[in-house]
């Protein structure tokens, strides 16, 4: 990755989607720990050309993404922001400032709402008490049939389902 080669630091294990675009001018000042997803459509920028016209400078600050982390689709990180490590940002935020490990964060601007253990109880207990689906049979290029297809269609009309 060009980036890479011009300073972004990326961890071990991690998925960035093709459309997510990362500040190619100033990309050393860009870190992203390992295990995470960062999901189509986000930005994370580590200058802001906004005081350029005012003052004549560019404004540029750090971002810090941890270790375990899941940034959603559309979501933009402001420079001078630190996400810390297994957080989750919901879609469409924007990151400004910091966010605390075992955090959930969403909203403009990010704000914590639960931590990532209440998270993860909230959504196990949905799918013990909902409907969850194997992957080998219910996703494309995986044996999807149209029956599968409305099963899901009707199983999500008024709530969430899963694939595991």
């Amino acid at each position: 990755m060009l980036l890479m080669k011009r300073g972004l630091t990326m961890g071990t294990n991690c998925y960035v989607d093709p459309s997510v675009e990362i500040d190619g001018a100033f990309p050393w000042l860009i870190s992203i720990g390992n295990n995470c997803r960062i999901s189509f459509n986000s930005l994370i920028l580590s200058h802001d050309a906004s005081t350029k016209e005012a003052i004549g400078y560019t404004k540029i600050g750090e971002v810090v993404i941890g270790n375990n982390c899941f940034i959603g689709a559309g979501t933009i990180v402001l420079p001078n922001s630190h996400i810390g490590n297994n957080v989750i940002i919901g879609a469409g935020s924007i990151v400004a400032g910091d966010i605390p490990d075992n955090s959930v964060a969403v909203g403009t601007p990010a704000k914590v709402v639960k931590t990532t253990q209440e998270f993860a109880i909230l959504h196990r207990s949905k799918i013990q008490n909902g409907r969850c689906y194997p992957r080998i049979g219910f996703t494309i290029g995986k044996g999807l049939t149209e029956e599968h297809k409305r099963l899901m269609r009707e199983s999500v009309k008024n709530n969430v389902a899963y694939i595991e």
